[in-house]
């Protein structure tokens, strides 16, 4: 037979799924550069009993030593399947030599079986870099706290892996700065795939290789075995790939891949991991040319699938049809496990598994009513009485309603069972303000449901820990206190304890160091647990700036869209409420705006209490507008009973901005549609809505914001703003009925850090402030992403036409501590730290005379904000924007948190908010000036306050 390309011989091995002994032996796979291999016994030289040098078989002689005695790793001589590995302590033993691959390789494949005896710590287990170490500089197997990956010394993605100590894994590690997803594993055959902070950044340190420990500093110790190491000095070809990880599963007698073969023996890995769906017959139009990447145009967000692919059938929407039919395979285990997700309808949208042409097993998604999640989960069939047998598999997708789609990925073979899916529930009665309930990290998404009176009163999805749970969230049970409620757990694993574990009280369980936690952002806010995004509902009401925000509170990841609540008198203090809008039968709530009713247009209002409406997206089988008011400052809210007030006018059209046209007494919505297009709607009423006129803006989509502003300087004269996600407005004018633009669309922001934001309504003096969504990562934290410090915008002329200006807002300085301030500094070449200055929290107002430096900024605990002078452009942390100095100078204003810079240059004229992780240890400022002179006009430098000082 013909396997990948190469003569085998039909071999088998012990404990391997019927794979042939005769594999391609790596030499035949071009670009190797290091082969380490443990149970050739002439490879490990050995002095008093333990490794002193560990040749390689690459044929490059690039061999690995360790010449001092202690530090000697030992053999284990039959460590797996009675084959050696060289055991390594994880305090001391570790091995080096020269570097495998040349300074700077963009691309390189590396493969590893190895067995981590800890899961605790950080532990390299090999890696190649530069000495001493500098940034990105650094390419590292690493494994942190129960999870592994790549480690690139500040660009990393160490975090992809989840793994249990004591077991062999067979990984393969791609770095592809080509692919957005630059980053894959495969452990043990499943795949893994995620993007290091900058892909383009990685450059590769050529000092030398190290394997079981850190190479530049005495660190990071493996406690494990190692069996053997390949590494290829580029991207290997999906088959090249498979043929290297069958060659190292047959021979260790591993049998971990799972992979299918055909009757042919060909080997199919059915994980949809390839450039097209490689051998799968396709019909229809649901299921494109090619795995999908995730999630699709108008979809919510795809998750729980693995790898940088899928089956997903949404191309086109839910109205789309289509087949997906495998080549025939051999079944050869007892079960065949495979994720799915999506539609719950059984023989239109699901997984087949056929043998003489009849369907024998089948299986669909969870989702069967509005709401709901796109996660894949684990299913798996029992094959045993197959055994033997030639099946195929069809993924089906004939179903056009809501739900009508069907996402499957990695299917392969097994002989261990999954736990059994089991309904779990429990009774209690509601006598604290909060139920806390575990959560873990990559653990599968479990449906839970509150029951009260009967009815379903909160559904939602939670990676629900069953044992021990990396952190808790909560939720409120303000609104059921005194009531006896269900908890029901639908398809939980039959051994978990996530529902027992489920307690109440009258604090936030694990709370003890609530924003104090390492990477939480502290003058930024950020919500108390869970994830959030795009900011909702900002309004002014009675005194409180009102910020809504999507919102997951059982999940780190988004999911479950509730809308979250803070409120604040200075713009800068915040304090969380309970959530605002929960999902109901209509759907999860997406975004959506936030107004005072001065004249009770809705009719909601009660005496003298003017309602505060929010208008928002339902997202359940249609995308559909509602409102909710309050009659008590945003403290509780009702759904209008009359919801939907807008029905859906095409698929995903969402996120209504609602302003009060007071000219005409009425309420205009701008509301996305899909692809550049935006419709304007009024009402008399926020209930009964005409459209008036649609609008495109090239470049962009969702979240619109739609307001008049004055133009600086010009008394009496206004324009429009409209614009969408990602901040590209245009400027116009607006007769009541249709906007016409007059220029743009223009960049509001250059950084990476930005997205969805909103201006609140009603604020005070006519400013117009925003708050965007801060698209950050904060991984370890039970929370994640933030807001952007607000900003006030105002709009001006300029050489190039009117253009918008952002600051931060004045009420920054309410946190300012310790300050220094510096004037007329000569700036020579080099760098120049200013003495004294150290701080976490950094605000900072520069004026510098570019001189004749061709190059000159600031950097600020480590990270650099660089003026090319010659390009003329501003460039921090990747982000980069065009700047001209204005009479041979540039004024630069920058906010510095745990988790942000935030540039602001010439007053705003360019904003520059960037997501970066500043070096715990890195605390201090310092200036810099390259081939040339610039001079410091002034400076002046505050340490800020946290506004978390004494919330718990």
């Amino acid at each position: 037979m013909r396997r990948f390309g190469v003569l085998l011989l039909a071999v088998l091995v012990p404990g391997a799924p019927g794979w042939a002994a005769e594999t391609p032996a790596p030499r035949t796979v071009p670009g190797l550069m290091l082969w380490l291999d443990a149970a050739d016994g002439e490879t490990l030289e050995l002095q008093a009993g333990r490794v002193h040098r560990w040749r390689d078989k690459s044929g490059r002689e690039r061999h690995l030593v360790q010449p001092r005695l202690a530090a000697r790793p030992t053999v284990r001589r039959r460590a797996l399947n009675g084959r050696r590995a060289v055991a390594f302590d994880g305090a001391r033993h570790f091995l080096a030599g020269p570097a495998v691959l040349p300074a700077g390789c963009p691309a390189y494949t590396l493969f590893v079986l190895w067995r981590p005896r800890q899961s605790a710590g950080s532990q390299s287990v090999f890696e190649q870099a530069a000495v001493p170490l500098a940034g990105h500089t650094r390419a590292a197997l690493l494994a942190v706290n129960g999870h592994y990956g790549f480690n690139g010394e500040g660009n990393d993605r160490h975090d992809l892996v989840p793994f249990t100590p004591n077991a062999w894994r067979l990984t393969c590690l791609e770095v592809d700065p080509a692919r957005a997803r630059n980053i894959r594993v495969w452990d043990n055959g499943l795949p893994f795939a995620g993007a290091t902070t900058d892909p383009q950044a990685l450059r590769l340190g050529a000092d030398g290789v190290a394997l079981g420990r850190k190479l530049a500093t005495d660190g990071e110790y493996l406690h494990g075995e190692v069996a053997e190491v390949l590494v290829y000095d580029r991207c290997l070809r999906r088959a090249e790939r498979q043929a290297v990880l069958a060659y190292l599963d047959d021979k260790w007698g591993l049998g971990c891949l799972g992979w299918l073969r055909g009757p042919d023996g060909q080997p199919l890995a059915f994980d949809f991991e390839g450039d097209d769906y490689e051998g799968w017959g396709v019909e229809g139009t649901a299921f494109g040319s090619a795995p999908a990447p995730g999630t699709l145009p108008g979809q919510m967000e795809v998750t729980g699938f693995l790898g940088a692919g899928l089956a997903n059938s949404y191309h086109g929407g839910d109205v789309s049809t289509g087949t997906l039919t495998s080549p025939p395979f051999v079944i050869e285990r007892r079960y065949l496990r495979f994720l799915i997700g999506g539609g719950k309808y059984p023989g239109q949208a699901c997984l087949n598994l056929l043998v003489d042409g009849q369907v024998v097993r089948t299986a669909t998604g969870p989702n069967d009513r509005p709401g709901g999640s796109e996660r894949l989960d684990w299913q798996q069939w029992d094959v045993a009485a197959l055994v033997g047998k030639t099946a195929t598999l069809q993924i089906v997708d004939q179903a056009t309603s809501g739900w009508g789609h069907i996402n499957v990925d990695h299917i392969f073979q097994t002989d261990e069972r999954l736990p059994a899916l089991v309904d779990q529930e429990r009774e209690f009665v509601a006598t604290r303000r909060f139920l806390n309930l575990p959560v873990k990290d990559g653990a599968p998404e479990r449906r839970l449901r509150v029951v009260a009176g009967g009815k379903v009163a909160r559904d939602f999805v939670i990676p629900l820990a069953d044992d021990t749970p990396d952190y808790w969230v909560f939720l409120d049970l303000l609104p059921f206190r005194g009531q006896r409620l269900t908890l029901r757990g639908e398809r939980l694993p039959e051994n978990s304890r996530g529902l027992a574990l489920a307690a109440q009280s009258n604090t936030i369980r694990g709370s003890a160091n609530l924003y104090r936690e390492r990477l939480r952002p502290q003058f930024h806010f950020t919500t108390r647990r869970g994830w959030s995004n795009d900011p909702n509902g900002l309004v002014y009401h009675a005194g409180e700036w009102h910020l809504f925000y999507q919102h997951n509170p059982y999940s780190t990841r988004w999911e479950n869209m509730h809308w979250g609540h803070a409120v604040s008198r200075d713009l800068v203090h915040w304090t969380e409420l309970p959530v605002a809008l929960y999902p109901d039968a209509l759907g999860t709530c997406f975004s959506g705006s936030a107004v005072v009713d001065e004249q009770n247009t809705t009719g909601f209002g009660r005496g003298t209490e003017p309602p505060l409406v929010c208008i928002f997206t339902a997202a359940g089988s249609q995308m559909t507008q509602c409102l909710a008011y309050s009659l008590d400052r945003g403290r509780t809210w009702t759904n209008y009973a009359g919801n939907p007030v807008l029905s859906q006018l095409v698929a995903g059209n969402r996120d209504p901005k609602v302003i009060w046209d007071a000219p005409r007494r009425r309420w205009i919505m701008a509301l996305y549609l899909d692809g550049s297009d935006f419709s304007l709607f009024s009402s008399p009423d926020l209930k009964r809505w005409e459209k008036l006129s649609t609008v495109t803006i090239p470049g962009t989509s969702e979240c619109p914001e739609f307001f008049e502003i004055p133009v600086q300087g010009r008394p009496g004269e206004t324009r429009w703003i409209f614009y969408g996600g990602n901040g590209r407005y245009l400027v116009g004018r607006f007769d009541g009925r249709t906007f016409t633009p007059e220029s743009g669309p223009h960049a509001l922001h250059h950084g990476n850090c930005f997205y969805a934001s909103q201006t609140f309504n009603g604020a005070p003096d006519g400013r117009r402030v925003l708050i965007a969504w801060g698209t950050v990562s904060l991984p370890g934290m039970p929370f994640n992403q933030m807001m952007d410090f607000p900003v006030e915008l105002t709009l001006r002329p300029t050489e190039e036409g009117l253009r918008l200006f952002a600051n931060p807002v004045r009420e920054l300085a309410s946190l300012h501590a310790r300050a220094w301030q510096w004037q007329d500094l000569a700036l020579p070449a080099g760098e120049r730290t200013l003495p004294g200055v150290k701080g976490e929290l950094l605000h900072l107002q520069a004026e510098l005379e570019v001189g004749d430096a061709t190059a000159l900024g600031l950097t600020v605990r480590g990270v650099p904000i660089t003026y090319d002078a010659k390009a003329q452009r501003l460039t921090c942390a990747g982000s980069s924007a065009p700047l001209k100095p204005e009479a041979g100078r540039i004024r630069l204003e920058v906010l510095v948190d745990r988790a942000s810079v935030e540039v602001f240059a010439n007053d705003g004229r360019v904003y520059l908010p960037v997501g970066v992780l500043p070096a715990v240890k890195e605390r201090g400022v310092a200036l810099f000036a390259r081939e040339g002179t610039a001079r410091v006009h002034s400076l002046r430098v505050w340490c800020l306050r946290s506004i978390w000082t004494g919330k718990r």
